[in-house]
């Protein structure tokens, strides 16, 4: 709940300057790939390990947001403060494919099944209950403040990007 994860997934732009393209594009991509990677961990939990999955999520994800960095390092700013698409764009989008995979394979569902395996059947509901509602609790609690700001900042970056392709594709809107 704390990673990068919704982050990537809301704050994300189109690297491709088509006229199909838009800043909900690259959340379009990734997550039905973080629900298909979410499906396959599950049905690999018991076979592969819990250890080795989460394991090799961490190391997946720590070279998804390396290379998401340098990515971002290299994308160059253009002069109406959009983004110009090119090479490392692709690369960025990897990168965040690489990052939610890597998540959704080990660190995003292995927590969830370890936990409701420690507690006895007694106390079971009890347990997740309280360990389920923490964990929004949480989740929601650090977003809460800046929620407002980051939907206005969010849908006035739509808001520019859509301007910008429709200027590309030669129509107004």
């Amino acid at each position: 709940q704390t990673c990068a994860l919704p982050i990537l997934s809301s704050h994300s732009a189109s690297p491709s300057p088509t006229c199909a393209s838009s800043p909900s594009s690259t959340s379009s991509l990734v997550n039905p790939l973080t629900s298909i990677c979410t499906i396959i961990a599950l049905r690999l939990i018991d076979h592969v390990g819990r250890r080795t999955l989460l394991l090799r999520s961490l190391l997946g994800m720590v070279l998804g947001m390396f290379i998401l960095g340098l990515a971002f390092l290299f994308i160059p700013a253009s002069e109406d403060g959009g983004a110009d698409a090119g090479g490392w764009a692709y690369v960025a989008l990897a990168a965040m494919i690489v990052f939610c995979s890597s998540y959704a394979l080990g660190l995003g569902n292995v927590p969830w099944v370890v936990q409701s395996e420690i507690f006895t059947h007694e106390l079971r509901a009890i347990g997740n209950g309280i360990a389920t509602g923490t964990s929004s609790f949480l989740s929601n609690e650090k977003s809460t403040d800046e929620r407002a700001t980051q939907r206005r900042t969010y849908a006035d970056f739509a808001r520019s990007e859509e301007r910008r392709v429709g200027k590309e594709c030669g129509s107004s809107v």
